[in-house]
């Protein structure tokens, strides 16, 4: 009789763990994982869990997002060289151009600034072929994608927990799982300025990567 119960209740176990829904297996794995990276985990709250189909897309693949990654940087990289320029510009216009009437300082000035916006025109061009590298790399990636194959599950996850200043706050992290709900493949904070700004290099080779093309030959 103790063997039939026994054996009765394994059966009852297993169907219970069976059952468990898509969202129950994301949730169990999201908790493993925020038990190593949370600050205070015993302020951990679920909001929501949304489980869709992930599939293979480049915010999926981890060649095409070390792309984007390398892209991103090589962007900053591009801008801060390009906002040196534009300030050197700005400079030379404040001081000249030089005429009969400018004195001997401003004209030194001028050229000074001139020179440096030169020197910024000729980087810049260099850092943009370096992007350039890169997009061609990523649209290249991209194609070779077979957008239609599962790769496993996309979760859209919402938390509260409280920082290490011990402030409340949300968190909203979107996360690639496997087929089998036993591995976190990506996990990115939604709100992290790191991920919005390798978003927002993404979009811009989709979106307007062309007429920025043009506008840099102009120089």
């Amino acid at each position: 009789m103790k063997k039939y119960y026994y054996a009765l209740m394994i059966c009852f176990f297993s169907l219970v763990c069976g059952c468990k829904t898509n969202e129950d297996k994301a949730d169990d794995l999201i908790l493993e994982y925020m038990q190593k990276t949370l600050y205070d985990i015993e302020s951990y709250s679920k909001i929501e869990t949304n489980v869709t189909v992930a599939k293979s897309t480049w915010y999926n693949d981890t060649l095409c997002r070390n792309l984007v990654s390398q892209l991103n940087i090589a962007l900053d990289d591009f801008l801060k060289m390009s906002n040196e320029m534009n300030d050197a510009k700005e400079h030379m216009d404040i001081w000249g151009p030089p005429t009969s009437y400018s004195s001997s300082r401003s004209d030194q000035k001028y050229y000074e600034y001139k020179q440096k916006f030169e020197k910024c025109v000729t980087k810049a061009k260099v850092r943009f072929t370096i992007c350039k590298v890169f997009v061609d790399k990523l649209k290249e990636c991209t194609n070779q994608l077979d957008t239609s194959k599962v790769i496993g599950w996309e979760i859209m996850h919402r938390f509260r927990c409280k920082t290490q200043g011990g402030y409340s706050t949300i968190g909203n992290y979107r996360l690639v799982m496997d087929k089998d709900f036993s591995t976190i493949i990506f996990c990115d904070d939604l709100d992290s300025e790191e991920v919005k700004k390798k978003l927002e290099a993404y979009s811009m080779t989709k979106d307007n990567w062309e007429e920025f093309s043009k506008q840099i030959e102009k120089w």
